[in-house]
C-alpha cells in the first residue's frame, strides 16, 4: 500500500509537510480527525501557534504509472490541500492570502513526493513490460 500522507500546518503564515510510507495497497488516506496545537518561536523569538491537520488520500483505484492517473493523483492531493487548509481557516481565522499560503507551501511540499510515487510506479510498470 503507497499512502502519501498531506499535512498543512497554519501559524501567521502556513507551513506544509508531506510525507510518505509504503505498505501493500496503493492508497493515500485523509485524515482531517482536529487539529493539532503546538507552540513554536518566530527568528524573533514571539511565540506562535502552530495548527496542524493531516489528509492521507487513497489512490488504490487508478494507475498512477499513466499520464491520466497521475494527473487524478496530483488532482486528489490538490483537493486534499484545499480542503485542509479551508478546515484549518475556519477554525483559525486567516487573513485573506492566509488559506492561498496555506495550499501553495502544502502543495510544494507535495509535489516531490507525489512525483517520486508516480516515478516508482512508471518504473514499475517499465521493468514489467521489460520482462514479458
Amino acid at each position: 500500500m503507497f499512502r502519501l500522507m498531506l499535512k498543512s500546518a497554519m501559524a501567521v503564515m502556513a507551513t506544509a509537510a508531506i510525507a510518505q510510507s509504503t505498505a501493500q495497497l496503493p492508497e493515500v488516506k485523509v485524515m482531517a480527525d482536529k487539529p493539532v496545537v503546538t507552540q513554536e518561536r518566530t527568528l524573533t523569538g514571539q511565540r506562535v501557534d502552530v495548527v496542524q491537520l493531516s489528509r492521507v488520500v487513497g489512490y488504490a483505484d487508478i494507475n498512477i504509472a499513466t499520464a491520466s492517473g497521475a494527473a487524478v493523483l496530483r488532482q486528489r492531493v490538490s483537493d486534499s490541500a484545499k480542503t485542509v487548509c479551508e478546515q484549518i481557516a475556519k477554525l483559525y481565522p486567516l487573513p485573506p492570502s492566509g488559506k492561498e499560503l496555506c495550499i501553495e507551501k502544502a502543495m510544494k511540499t507535495a509535489n516531490p513526493q507525489v512525483q517520486a510515487a508516480i516515478d516508482a510506479a512508471e518504473k514499475g510498470y517499465r521493468s514489467a513490460q521489460a520482462s514479458k
